[in-house]
């Protein structure tokens, strides 16, 4: 839970204890004082889902908007690992903060292709990996910023289906510290591990050959 949550958090319930002391304060009040901390307490609940639950979710209604905030998140200091498909969503302006990266930059996708190939003659320095060779598909998308560092988070893309085709949800869950949180970074560390043991595995039996 950062600082900034804790903040409204602490707010939010001293304004909350405030109102409902006003009203004990009143001994005329029946059952409607009991009406009102129900109330309350529908209010409370609601209002911590919002703040520390709904709000790891963030909703986009288009493509564009998705871009301006992955920008944002990538250009934090630090390493990036992008877990994507094809990275069909990389711009020309995206492809010059991938570049600013250097060897800080990490990406897993399904296998080379033009987007690859225009970061990786600008930046040289980046590490690449590939996952066509394993046989799957994967169903989320996912970017984790400050990987060499203790506070590092992961955005996730989660895509889903709608009848024949299938479309990104235009939402990104954002980690924050909870334990839920560390074990998802560990499942997403996990992943790529696995991508790059058997990237190496396959350029040493390449070598042998």
């Amino acid at each position: 839970m950062n600082r900034q949550k804790i903040l409204e958090f602490v707010s939010f319930l001293g304004t909350l204890v405030s109102v409902i002391s006003l009203f004990l304060e009143k001994g005329e009040w029946g059952w409607q004082k009991n009406v009102l901390l129900c109330s309350l307490i529908i209010v409370f609940g609601i209002s911590v889902y919002i703040l520390f639950i709904k709000s790891d979710t963030q909703t986009y209604k288009t493509q564009k908007e998705i871009n301006i905030f992955m920008k944002q998140w990538i250009k934090t200091d630090g390493v990036v690992k992008i877990f994507s498909r094809d990275l069909s969503w990389v711009d020309d302006e995206m492809i010059g903060i991938l570049q600013s990266k250097g060897s800080d930059l990490y990406i897993y996708v399904e296998k080379k292709n033009e987007t690859v190939n225009r970061i990786h003659m600008i930046n040289p320095q980046m590490h690449c990996f590939y996952y066509e060779e394993m046989g799957f598909v994967p169903s989320s998308r996912f970017t984790v910023i400050r990987a060499n560092k203790d506070d590092k988070q992961i955005a996730i893309a989660i895509k889903e289906h709608k009848g024949y085709k299938e479309k990104f949800k235009h939402e990104i869950y954002i980690s924050r510290d909870s334990l839920i949180d560390k074990k998802i970074l560990g499942l997403a560390n996990d992943l790529m591990n696995c991508i790059e043991c058997r990237n190496k595995y396959d350029k040493k039996d390449s070598s042998s050959k």
